[in-house]
């Protein structure tokens, strides 16, 4: 054999060893998309809008009396409800515009009356938008509705969206992105909104070797990301966005990534668990992000087309799509096991003192 062939056969032995390794990859198991993006649900009372007019409220036999009155706080309109024993505890309520938001009070006989409104909200071009209000403590007190929103980015909205974002009166949007994605799609925002910027991680996380040869390790590298990125590399980072959450003239607060699921997925549960939601439901708020999967699939559709001819599918992509409760979990679980508790790394690691956890609770938590 030539000495000229030899390298000839090793490019060969390369590219033929290459193309095996990447119709491996092609055909890796794929999570099954209802078990990947299922929603868990740890709420009693739910109030879905079912289109720009209509909502649904649903509440559960627990927290279910003879009868509820169902009132808007900014619209005259009130419907008594007869919970019919065994029946569907719901109701649709019709002519509910998504603007000015509306609030609904259910005023339960002998029983203390509950505040509801919608979690998701219904944005045009904002993806994943959502109120952290509502949620339960351990001690039983209750997440104030409109103080706190979580999203995706503000680079695209409409007009619709725009008018909605003034009417919840937000004044300070904390952007936990990077750089590159801020300058890729930069954020719009309403005059007297006071914008900062707090990067949970500065470069792109998933690099191209990642998307061609570790496909089946792209679940675990998030979780890497979660635990490794984010709670230990930018602790710091988490103990400011926690300080100025704690100022009420900052409030409403609006924290905020590129899809609005993981880096402000695991600020919204920091948060929960601080104020002392259960780490349930924390959880089950994590895996709400979900129910926006579609619009985060439409992204990575886009961004495939042009390679799909090396094998690469959607489906690849579901680990890092998907909101599942076990990579909450997981990142939580971290938490415990290096740091003690969530409270002694928020106090201890990024820096939040007894202060800010005290005046978190008492701006944010009704009695």
């Amino acid at each position: 054999m030539s000495l000229f062939s030899i390298p000839a056969l090793l490019l060969f032995i390369f590219f033929a060893c290459s193309f095996a390794y990447l119709s491996w990859q092609a055909n890796i198991d794929i999570f099954e998309k209802e078990v990947i993006f299922k929603v868990e649900n740890q709420e009693d009372i739910m109030a879905t809008r079912i289109n720009q007019s209509d909502i649904h409220i649903r509440w559960n036999a627990s927290v279910s009396p003879s009868h509820i009155a169902l009132t808007t706080a900014r619209f005259p309109q009130k419907t008594t409800v007869y919970a019919v024993p065994g029946g569907e505890n719901s109701i649709k309520l019709t002519d509910i515009p998504p603007s000015p938001r509306p609030y609904f009070r259910l005023e339960q006989e002998k029983q203390k009356s509950i505040t509801i409104a919608e979690r998701i909200l219904p944005f045009e071009k904002v993806n994943n938008f959502r109120d952290l209000g509502g949620y339960q403590t351990s001690g039983c007190q209750t997440l104030k509705w409109g103080r706190i929103y979580r999203s995706g980015h503000l680079g695209s909205p409409s007009r619709f969206d725009l008018d909605v974002l003034q009417d919840l009166g937000i004044r300070t949007v904390i952007d936990l992105r990077g750089a590159e994605e801020r300058k890729k799609t930069p954020d719009t925002l309403l005059p007297g909104v006071n914008y900062l910027h707090i990067p949970l991680f500065r470069s792109d996380p998933f690099l191209f070797r990642h998307i061609m040869f570790q496909r089946h390790k792209l679940g675990k590298r998030l979780e890497t990301i979660y635990t490794t990125w984010v709670i230990d590399g930018s602790a710091k980072e988490m103990g400011r966005i926690f300080r100025l959450i704690s100022d009420p003239g900052n409030l409403p607060v609006l924290f905020h990534c590129t899809a609005g699921k993981d880096r402000t997925g695991i600020t919204a549960a920091l948060l929960l668990l601080a104020l002392g939601v259960p780490e349930s439901t924390a959880i089950a708020d994590y895996t709400l992000s979900n129910a926006s999967a579609e619009r985060f699939m439409v992204d990575f559709q886009q961004s495939i087309s042009a390679v799909r001819f090396l094998g690469i599918k959607q489906e690849h992509f579901y680990p890092i799509i998907a909101t599942p409760p076990e990579m909450m979990a997981s990142t939580i679980a971290h938490i415990k096991r290096k740091y003690g508790s969530i409270e002694h790394y928020l106090r201890k690691t990024a820096g939040v003192s007894d202060n800010v956890l005290d005046q978190l609770k008492a701006i944010l938590l009704d009695d």
